[in-house]
């Protein structure tokens, strides 16, 4: 006869009573559901990049083709090697990010992460480190956490790869006003040299795949930033992961 595991009978009998006395409840709007998760108005909402895209930016293409870049980058090739982004920047996706940014909702990190590991594991896997975009340390202080690196941690462990996470490497060294309200040539003036690296850890950066990774990305031009800072440090290769993107 077949051992009988009390422990994990134990658990499987705790995690029945539990969903039975509490009711799991979606994130974001927190209707009553039947199981974890996002609840099916949510999850519909929810916009998704969809195929074909642009193998260098990552934008989706009006038609499938040969060539599967855009014309944004077949005349003006991006620094970054790829950028890739699951989610559009509207409905629940939306409102998962502004929640976790002012309202301190990090229990939304595994709900973002898991919306993001497919597209993140092959890239972890592809790179040699893993960086967040960082925060400066006085914008850090204020929110108490950053959130491109809460998500790009659980990411890097549910890919097996925690080892990659490298948050410090990469730094912001003046702190920038708001972007959200400026155009592309105002943010790229804003973020000329927003980005360093520290001396001391430039040799662990030479010649390596770097993957960065940020919670939404309106134009690019705070990735590319911090790409061309790594690139100047002696980063073989960039490329860039975030949650959402502006269409």
């Amino acid at each position: 006869m077949k051992p009988v595991n009390l422990s994990a009978s134990l658990t499987s009998l705790t995690r029945f009573l539990i969903d039975r006395v509490i009711p799991h409840h979606c994130p974001i709007c927190y209707r009553e559901m039947t199981q974890a998760g996002l609840c099916h108005i949510c999850w519909h909402s929810l916009t998704f990049v969809s195929e074909p895209i642009c193998e260098s930016c990552g934008r989706h293409l009006p038609s499938s083709g040969p060539v599967r870049l855009c014309g944004a980058c077949l005349h003006h090739p991006p620094l970054l090697h790829q950028i890739r982004a699951p989610l559009y920047y509207d409905g629940a996706g939306r409102d998962i990010i502004l929640q976790v940014k002012y309202a301190d909702r990090l229990d939304l990190i595994p709900v973002i992460a898991r919306l993001m590991q497919e597209l993140a594991t092959p890239l972890i896997t592809e790179s040699d480190m893993v960086m967040p975009i960082p925060l400066h340390l006085w914008r850090r202080l204020s929110r108490r956490y950053n959130q491109s690196a809460e998500i790009a941690r659980l990411l890097c462990r549910h890919a097996g790869a925690s080892q990659k996470f490298m948050a410090g490497h990469l730094y912001r060294q003046h702190h920038t006003a708001s972007l959200g309200r400026f155009g592309l040539a105002k943010r790229r003036h804003i973020l000329r040299r927003a980005f360093a690296v520290r001396e001391e850890t430039r040799p662990l950066i030479a010649g390596k795949h770097i993957l960065l990774i940020d919670d939404v990305m309106t134009t690019g031009t705070t990735m590319t930033s911090a790409a061309r800072t790594l690139r100047k440090a002696g980063a073989a290769r960039v490329s860039g992961l975030c949650f959402l993107r502006v269409r």
